[in-house]
């Protein structure tokens, strides 16, 4: 990282160089007029701030678009060799970095672009809007960006927009790695979602996994994690565990430590699957117009909580028949009536048995 001072001159001298391919993210105008610490487009009024250093293209009205969240997480990573190529190739032209993060080395042909105003941040902005001209960039980059927005084809429409004819796309989105906010975490992809995010807009030079992304970093990442949300004493014992024996048919050890005592967070984080059960409220002012009862509101509150509670015994009860169709369940009756057979039963037993039943 360059000296604050140097670092300051060579974010004025970029920002001097975008200048001319700066538009307006919300109307899409070039007709952008600098007034001091503002920057104004002509013609829709809107506002942006800018520093000596940064554009500010972050409007509250930009924000609640792109429902973006303050965060104090700090996204930081160095390029890899296919990024540093690029950047070579093109170091008399462009490179959009879309969601940079925090830049260890700062780039004088590469626009860092970023929702958080890092000390290495050129221009502050959203993905679904970017404030650029068409056909603006060399190439540009999304690296692990794509699962953290909230509308992922708006922005590809965006990076597709503001890349030159036969300019360069890299991007790198996450197939199965957990659960990660920064300060959001929407969506994961297959390889095959990837491409069609860019539809047929873009000829595939390659799409293959790269060095960063290979599986034994995700098979790591869920060990460790899996293992940091259980209490001391069972991790102690997960950590023996062979390969082998995690194989086994999962049902089978829905009623182990590992599996009951991890932790709430943990299981989001590393989930199989998410679901979601809901419905679709009435019209707001149906019930919360000027002209309805305060009853009937409270009637469709106490309904609504009703059949969320009756969802909640649904699920319980599919979860009960799936642990009883266990071989653990069916091998524990067994267990019990044996234990009955030969005289060796407790009353709790007896209780126990006859729940199984």
């Amino acid at each position: 990282m360059p000296s604050s001072e140097n670092l300051l001159q060579r974010k004025k001298n970029k920002l001097q160089r975008i200048r001319e391919i700066l538009c307006c993210p919300i109307c899409g105008s070039d007709h952008i007029a600098n007034l001091d610490t503002i920057l104004q487009c002509r013609n829709c009024q809107e506002k942006f701030s800018i520093s000596q250093s940064t554009y500010k293209f972050l409007s509250q009205r930009l924000i609640d678009y792109g429902k973006i969240k303050p965060t104090a997480n700090i996204s930081a990573h160095n390029y890899d060799s296919i990024a540093l190529n690029f950047i070579d190739k093109y170091k008399e032209g462009l490179i959009l970095d879309n969601g940079c993060g925090l830049r260890n080395v700062y780039y004088d042909n590469v626009v860092n672009f970023e929702i958080v105003d890092y000390p290495t941040t050129d221009v502050l902005g959203i993905g679904e809007k970017l404030p650029f001209k068409s056909d603006a960039f060399d190439a540009v980059f999304s690296l692990n960006v794509l699962e953290h927005v909230k509308n992922p084809f708006e922005c590809a429409e965006e990076i597709l927009r503001v890349v030159k004819p036969g300019g360069i796309l890299y991007v790198v989105v996450p197939f199965l790695q957990p659960f990660h906010g920064y300060p959001d975490h929407y969506y994961n992809m297959t390889s095959t979602g990837l491409k069609n995010l860019f539809s047929e807009k873009v000829q595939v030079i390659k799409c293959s996994v790269p060095f960063s992304g290979l599986p034994v970093w995700c098979l790591s990442w869920f060990l460790n994690s899996y293992i940091h949300g259980l209490p001391d004493s069972v991790a102690d014992k997960f950590k023996l565990k062979r390969v082998s024996e995690l194989l086994n048919v999962p049902m089978e050890s829905l009623e182990q430590d590992f599996v009951t005592q991890l932790s709430a967070e943990v299981n989001e984080e590393l989930a199989c699957t998410n679901s979601l059960i809901a419905k679709k409220v009435e019209n707001h002012f149906q019930f919360r117009g000027v002209n309805s009862e305060p009853q009937q509101y409270k009637v469709q509150e106490y309904q609504t909580e009703l059949e969320r509670l009756q969802l909640q015994l649904l699920l319980a009860q599919g979860k009960i028949a799936a642990m009883e169709s266990s071989k653990f369940w069916k091998l524990r009756k067994v267990w019990f009536r044996f234990k009955q057979s030969v005289g060796f039963s407790t009353d709790a037993d007896i209780i126990n048995d006859k729940d199984t039943l």
